[in-house]
């Protein structure tokens, strides 16, 4: 049988920068294989050939995607293996192979030309400084984004019932988990990830293929109403049972949550609201509206005038740091196609027949 891949992201540009969660993701594999070439295309092509390789085989895999390039891929992850390979550095200049004390390093550089390239030195050079200041340009924008999604936040904070929000938060761990039994006979542990995040595209996400299988619980509500606090809690009562937890940070905001997940327990607890919004499509889902529940009625009415204001800022700055993100892609991919130019096809086949032999 043929296995099952699950994506995320490790990294986010977000409105705290460029923020990585690799060393979480990492934490449990016991073998990191670092892939040291030029680029992303042939990285791509070999992180996808052995990805297929392990799925023929009935292995299920993680797929550790870009947020520069939707197209690109950084890593793969083989939990039933202890195996994962990354790409060393992202364009960001993360070094990723820093986030595990113990890799091996596989070298693609002899698929290339390295006079044709070294040719080039300073145009890539000129244009990878350019990106890096695209990027920070964008986690400018989505900064200023934030502060004015404190503003819509406010809103709704002032008026929330704390006392019913307590009351549901500690429910919903009741519903989840009031019945599981303890698990402390066993190590457990806490890995970090992104479900989504802003690309060069908009906001993407893999929420479907995340949630696949297993019980849904839609949280509904709107800015400041409680959801990323209610996963905290949700997330540290597991960990405390001894469940392994996957913990999905907000690619706009990484100190926020967006999604709990307990394999083990098979549900998954998550913000669907904008840019993410999903509504139940199988008969187990579940609709949580922490707005109707703990906000006053007609909180939306009363600050109307207000809230388009803010949302209407909100949304140009965000399409600012995406613009920025896009222009950031441009000049990606004409670093991209100087690689590709000097990529000998032979060599690079001969590179990958060696990485199977190695894997």
């Amino acid at each position: 049988m043929k296995g099952k891949i699950l994506n995320y992201y490790a990294g986010g540009n977000t409105a705290r920068g460029f923020v990585s969660f690799y060393s979480s993701i990492l934490q449990n594999v016991n073998n990191v294989y670092v892939l040291n070439g030029y680029g992303d295309r042939f990285s791509t092509k070999v992180l996808k050939i052995i990805g297929n390789e392990y799925l023929a085989k009935g292995y299920d895999i993680e797929v550790i995607n870009s947020t520069v390039d939707i197209e690109a891929l950084e890593g793969i992850v083989i939990p039933e293996k202890s195996v994962a390979v990354v790409v060393e550095k992202g364009i960001h200049g993360e070094n990723l192979a820093s986030a595990h004390p113990n890799v091996k390093y596989i070298d693609l550089k002899g698929a290339f030309d390295l006079k044709a390239i070294n040719a080039k030195h300073s145009v890539v050079t000129e244009k990878t400084n350019k990106i890096l200041a695209k990027f920070k340009e964008a986690h400018n924008c989505f900064d200023i984004a934030l502060k004015i999604h404190d503003e819509w936040e406010k809103i709704y904070i002032s008026n929330m019932d704390f006392s019913k929000a307590n009351t549901l938060t500690n429910e919903i761990i009741d519903m989840l988990l009031g019945n599981a039994p303890n698990k402390l006979s066993k190590s457990n542990c806490v890995v970090d990830k992104y479900l989504g995040g802003s690309t060069s595209i908009g906001s993407h996400d893999y929420v479907p293929n995340i949630t696949d299988g297993l019980k849904r619980y839609f949280i509904k509500g709107r800015p400041g109403t409680g959801k990323s606090t209610i996963l905290k809690k949700i997330g540290k009562r597991a960990f405390e049972k001894g469940y392994d937890v996957e913990i999905y940070h907000c690619g706009f905001d990484p100190y926020s949550l967006d999604m709990i997940i307990v394999r083990e327990l098979k549900f998954a607890i998550f913000d669907s609201t904008a840019p993410h919004e999903y509504f139940p499509s199988e008969p187990s889902d579940e609709v949580i509206d922490v707005y109707e529940k703990l906000i006053v009625a007609g909180t939306d009415e009363k600050y109307e005038v207000e809230l388009n204001d803010i949302v209407k800022r909100y949304k140009e700055q965000v399409g600012y740091g995406v613009k920025k993100l896009e222009d950031a892609k441009i000049l990606k991919d004409e670093i991209e196609d100087i690689y590709e130019n000097a990529f000998n096809e032979v060599k690079g086949d001969k590179i990958i027949k060696q990485i199977k032999d190695i894997l």
